[in-house]
């Protein structure tokens, strides 16, 4: 059964790479692969490691095909590889149409599509992966905003006209030469969530974003990033911060950033701390980047954590790949981790 399966995935791969020569269709792929050793209070492990990948590792390919008002897009991948790993999954399929001289666009399918959210780091307010149908309306230039309506929801199809509608999403974006904001309110979730970056300045990075839920059962809690940095050419220095509240909880994060370009070594640094009532995590990490190839590179690094509490959202400690496989501090107590991974990768 496995075997029929690759064949088959062979097949469509090299069917879809017919298509895109003859078709005008565009394609893409990527793939992480590495490996990571950590220890904590006296265990030493070795596990399999992507970083930029956020987990064991992942293989991808995308395809779109765009006609004059309407396109089709899916993404095939492959991640977490364990001994009983998964086969390839469907992460994407999706079509769209534009209507009325291109100011309405209708998508429909397992979407992928991030125009109502907030930056590229969280991307709150993205709908990608979640299946159902959007419809974005662009009265001006810069301006999109619309409705998004569930057709799953938690595994489960919405078979109520009214569980669908129970949990629709409102959303919007304002792009300009100087900003964009984007913020929505999914009606399921009770989650606001809004966003700002300025992009006046080309070599200056800054945004704020929120994710908050306001009137759920769980009660009411709010969630806040920010990120600053200038690229100096070879050299790029950055601060980013994030912060949690809720009834009697506080939590606050602070990491500094650099890193130095050098033909195609890029080396990194980064610190981290943060704090949650009385206790306190701290770490540290580098990691260097060398690129073997134009659109393929090799990756090391190593860092040191420890303390009693994480960060507040460690999927979002931007740019150290060392973090991304989990919290830089310890949850519970005071033990240290150390971690070091290499890894290579590749986008084609």
């Amino acid at each position: 059964m496995k075997k029929a399966l690759v064949f088959v995935l062979i097949l469509g791969f090299l069917g879809t790479l017919a298509f895109a020569q003859s078709s005008g269709m565009t394609w893409n792929g990527y793939a992480d692969f590495g490996g990571l050793i950590s220890s904590s209070s006296g265990t030493t492990n070795f596990e399999a490691y992507g970083t930029d990948a956020w987990d064991s590792g992942r293989f991808q390919l995308e395809g779109k095909y765009s006609a004059d008002n309407y396109g089709l897009a899916f993404r095939l991948r492959d991640s977490n590889f364990t001994d009983s790993k998964q086969p390839i999954l469907v992460k994407r399929a999706w079509g769209w149409v534009d209507l009325a001289n291109g100011m309405v666009r209708l998508n429909g399918g397992l979407l992928g599509d991030y125009t109502w959210s907030t930056n590229e780091y969280s991307s709150f307010g993205n709908f990608d992966g979640k299946a159902g149908l959007q419809v974005q309306i662009m009265p001006v230039k810069g301006v999109n905003f619309g409705v998004f309506v569930p057709t799953w929801l938690n595994g489960n199809s919405t078979n109520l006209l009214s569980d669908a509608f129970n949990a629709i999403v409102f959303g919007g974006s304002y792009t300009s030469d100087m900003l964009y904001l984007a913020a929505g309110y999914d009606l399921g979730k009770n989650n606001l969530w809004f966003g700002a970056n300025y992009t006046g300045m080309k070599n200056l990075t800054a945004y704020v974003e929120s994710s908050n839920t306001v009137g759920g059962t769980g009660g009411n809690n709010f969630y806040f990033d920010e990120y600053v940095a200038y690229d100096l050419g070879q050299m790029t220095v950055g601060t980013y911060a994030d912060q949690y509240f809720e009834t009697g909880l506080s939590q606050f994060h602070f990491s500094p950033q650099f890193s130095y370009t050098m033909d195609k070594l890029t080396l990194g640094l980064r610190a981290d701390i943060a704090l949650s009532g009385s206790d306190m995590g701290y770490g540290a990490g580098a990691y260097a980047k060398l690129a073997v190839a134009d659109n393929a590179w090799v990756q090391a690094g190593a860092g040191y954590d420890a303390g009693t509490v994480a960060p507040t959202d460690p999927q979002q400690t931007v740019y150290d790949p060392v973090y991304f496989g989990g919290p830089f501090a310890t949850t519970a107590t005071s033990q240290s981790l150390v971690r070091a991974f290499v890894d290579f990768g590749s986008k084609f």
